[in-house]
């Protein structure tokens, strides 16, 4: 019920966003309203900010939703900069001074390969930026491009955010929200196309094309191609969905998911996305599984076709199926002479293999343009879009800049192949091939949405799991119990450890207890709750959660039992809090400070 509860209000604040922007827009044509937007933009900036201030994970709920539920980014702006662009500077601003001031060094040190990479890309980025301006790029374009790469900062506080459960479980509920608004949206504007209610060129469409950024191609016979730049994740959420049903017990809530995401697709047709998709798909086959991966593989295809012809049928009365745009598709990859977006991307092919050549190394900067003669409009256009994302990046980056992405790329295939769980190692591979074939013709990895799908493979989604319960001791004398582990970190923790088979947390942390420290007589209070915390073990990290009991004992005699912890000595909460080492287990003590009273 709770599960709904949320996903109903992440979707009422979906469709909120874009019924407001379309009435309280400055590129709609009710300019005289578009202080509206700016005003409550700045307000939920505001908010945003004092929370984050506060270090108040709400705030950081604020900044999640915008860029879940926000779409393009396009729907609400601050005059004339989106509330998206304006929450990441704001938002990061907050969080490095705050972090460099109070960790100093160790904030450094805990720093992995990855943090690293993500700053030498970032600082390419810059390079490129500056280059872009050294040869006279327009500067609006130059920042276009380099924003992205801003996106790629958002990894340090996400890793800690990822500890949160609630975090985690909202974040998941408002991605179902926005699937199913996206196939609603996607639906409405479908039917007002094809039923002529809406007409190219009306107030919907500029809507459609300038606030939300979408794209709407006629194909003939009332059918519309309906692209947004959301869909870039089309491909991946698709995968993970049909994992999670290959993996998993059915769940309605997900293969409503799928579904929506197959519905949208037979609506964006992207050559490339069937491409991406067929391939991910293939990786996810597996011998221990393969006949739920054929059936569920089956029946994701024929509800495809089944979607498409259903709904090519209606809008053209009855005069097609759609089949025959499939070979239309399929023959403009070999004969691209035939299709307009095949014959455009083809033409700008030797331009932009020019512009590498001229500028090999470092490339011609951010921001730059290709000049071509466009088949769609019959004249020559200036565009900023290549349409190769490989080659764009060559091109704007130069070898230095394409050699660092690549170094990037491998290293993701690395941790995923490194440190993730069996079975989601397949996952998050086929989800990353698939999205690595998508930016051949697509500027997927260097889009906003692409960035922050690239540092979601660094986060602590699907690493090895494990659980653990202890407890806090209270003696008479008001102080907590602390034990060193000497044998493999030389610190002071709570006493705890792994869950045996059969045992329950409470169970567990009883027994932690007496071989820590040897005491028998302790009297159960109450559940002090839970947290997660990553752990490394034979240089593999691993997600942990840690389950922990407050406990009273009248006993002061501490005889541990465990030799891997042959210490434990009683400390004041004061000192508990200053000796502790383990930056979790310091804040957990902090936030139950009250109950240790």
């Amino acid at each position: 019920m709770k599960t709904s509860k949320n996903i109903l209000i992440s979707l009422s604040i979906y469709f909120f966003i874009r019924i407001f922007s379309y009435l309280f827009h400055p590129q709609t044509p009710l300019w005289s309203q578009s202080p509206t937007n700016s005003l409550l933009s700045l307000l939920i900036l505001i908010l945003a900010a004092y929370l984050i201030y506060k270090k108040d994970e709400r705030g950081w709920y604020i900044v999640a939703g915008e860029i879940i539920l926000g779409g393009s980014g396009g729907y609400l702006s601050i005059f004339g900069i989106s509330l998206r662009t304006c929450l990441l500077i704001t938002s990061l601003s907050i969080y490095f001074p705050q972090k460099l001031y109070n960790e100093k060094k160790e904030f450094f040190s805990k720093f992995k390969t990855e943090h690293y990479l993500i700053l030498i890309l970032f600082t390419a980025a810059f390079f490129s930026a500056s280059n872009g301006l050294y040869h006279n790029h327009v500067r609006g374009n130059i920042i276009s491009d380099l924003i992205p790469y801003f996106f790629l900062l958002y990894l340090f506080p996400l890793s800690e955010l990822w500890l949160s459960d609630k975090f985690r479980d909202l974040g998941k509920k408002a991605i179902l929200a926005a699937i199913f608004g996206n196939a609603i949206l996607i639906l409405f504007t479908q039917i007002g196309f094809s039923s002529e209610i809406f007409t190219l060129q009306d107030q919907y469409y500029h809507w459609y094309r300038d606030v939300a950024l979408g794209k709407i191609t006629d194909l003939n016979l009332h059918f519309y191609r309906l692209v947004l730049n959301e869909h870039l994740l089309l491909i991946p959420l698709t995968i993970y969905f049909i994992a999670d049903i290959i993996k998993n017990k059915l769940n309605k809530i997900n293969l409503l998911a799928l579904f929506s995401l197959l519905f949208i697709l037979t609506n964006n047709l992207t050559r490339i996305y069937l491409l991406a998709l067929a391939t991910g798909i293939l990786i996810l086959f597996s011998f221990k599984k393969w006949k739920r991966w054929l059936v569920v593989s089956a029946v994701s295809t024929i509800s495809f076709l089944v979607i498409f012809t259903t709904f090519h049928t209606i809008a053209s009365r009855g005069q097609s199926l759609g089949l025959e745009f499939f070979g239309i598709r399929l023959q403009s990859i070999v004969a691209p002479q035939i299709e307009d977006s095949s014959l455009s991307r083809i033409i700008l092919l030797p331009k932009i293999l020019e512009k590498i050549k001229t500028n090999l190394i470092l490339g011609s900067g951010t921001g730059d343009t290709v000049t071509i003669y466009s088949p769609v409009f019959k004249q020559n256009i200036t565009t900023t879009n290549f349409d190769w994302g490989y080659l764009e990046i060559w091109a704007e980056m130069g070898s230095i800049g394409l050699l660092i992405w690549i170094a990037f790329i491998f290293y993701t295939f690395y941790t995923i192949i490194k440190n993730k769980r069996k079975y989601n190692k397949q996952i998050l591979s086929a989800v990353l091939v698939a999205f690595l074939i998508i930016n051949i013709t697509s500027p997927a990895l260097f889009h906003v949405f692409g960035t922050l799908l690239l540092i979601i493979f660094f986060t602590p989604v699907g690493l090895e799991y494990s659980h653990s319960a202890g407890g806090i001791i209270i003696g008479q004398n008001g102080k907590i119990i602390l034990v060193n582990n000497k044998k493999h970190f030389d610190w002071w923790t709570p006493p705890k450890g792994g869950i045996a088979e059969n045992e329950t947390p409470l169970e567990t942390a009883k027994r932690e207890i007496f071989e820590e420290t040897g005491l028998k007589n302790i009297t159960y209070i109450k559940d002090l709750g839970y947290f997660y915390n990553l752990k490394s073990w034979d240089n593999k990290p691993y997600f942990k959660k840690n389950s922990m009991f407050l406990f009273k004992t009248t006993e002061i005699s501490l005889s541990p039992q465990d030799s891997d912890n042959p210490e434990a000595k009683w400390f004041t909460i004061d000192e508990a809090i200053n000796i502790i080492q383990n930056t979790y287990y310091k804040n957990f003590i902090i936030k139950t400070k009250h109950d240790l009273r």
